[in-house]
């Protein structure tokens, strides 16, 4: 009987087969992706007289789909969720300052006082978990027993009404900003004394492979399921030696 038709060869080379396309579908998989960064850059929730314009801005590297965020506003108090917002439909950051966008999200009442804000992913995790005035641990919600991260600054009700707590520094994740005392608000643009950095080392991407390595790759994996279906019975008879 022929070899190249018998069923341990044809397993073989199926196996073959199978780990080249893995092999090559993990490097398209890594060549694509993109590692998240969205942070909350400004918020706005106390003023002179009645509350208004109040607002949170989220920032994050120009690309990052938002569908399936969140946004969750925390009771300090009692530790519990009073109110939020879900990005329900497809949105993506676009590029306006070095390679990050902003997107404003405006909340018909933010509490005063002693209370948080949870920025969750699509995955149900909380990246941030943030407070102002005190901090406090969660008791309901998806951040139930974490304990919120206090900004260090705050509104009061002489604050003027066209102000805001803002991000400054530079950087290009959230640690590598500071929270400033009120201001002028930037609502959906970048803030006061804030600079986006886009050197080598603040990069977001993935490392993507050369393609050089990936043509060898290929061509190392194609050239052993070659050598496999040219001479399947020299390899067996090297293995009974």
């Amino acid at each position: 009987m022929n070899t190249y038709f018998k069923l341990p060869y044809l397993f073989s080379r199926a196996r073959l087969l199978i780990i080249t396309t893995l092999a090559l579908s993990f490097i398209s998989f890594a060549n694509h992706a993109t590692l998240i960064n969205l942070f909350i850059n400004e918020i706005h929730y106390d003023n002179i007289g009645a509350d208004s314009n109040e607002f949170i801005e989220l920032a994050g590297t120009a690309g990052i789909e938002l569908k399936g965020w969140a946004v969750y506003l925390y009771n300090g108090y009692n530790g519990e969720v009073y109110s939020h917002y879900v990005f329900n439909d497809s949105l993506t950051l676009t590029n306006q300052s070095n390679g990050f966008g902003f997107i404003n999200l405006d909340f018909g009442t933010i509490q005063n006082g002693h209370d948080g804000i949870a920025l969750v992913d699509p995955d149900n995790s909380v990246v941030q978990f943030i407070s102002y005035e005190g901090a406090f641990i969660a008791t309901n919600g998806l951040a139930i027993g974490q304990e919120s991260i206090r900004i260090g600054v705050a509104e009061t009700n002489t604050t003027s009404l066209s102000y805001s707590l803002q991000l400054g520094g530079s950087g290009h994740k959230y640690e590598d900003f500071t929270w400033q005392a009120p201001q002028f608000n930037t609502r959906a643009s970048v803030n006061a004394n804030q600079l986006f950095n886009t050197d080598s080392s603040s990069s977001v991407k993935v490392s993507e492979p050369d393609h050089s390595v990936i043509t060898l790759m290929s061509a190392l994996l194609l050239l052993f399921s070659r050598h496999r279906l040219q001479y399947p019975s020299r390899d067996r008879n090297a293995s009974r030696a």
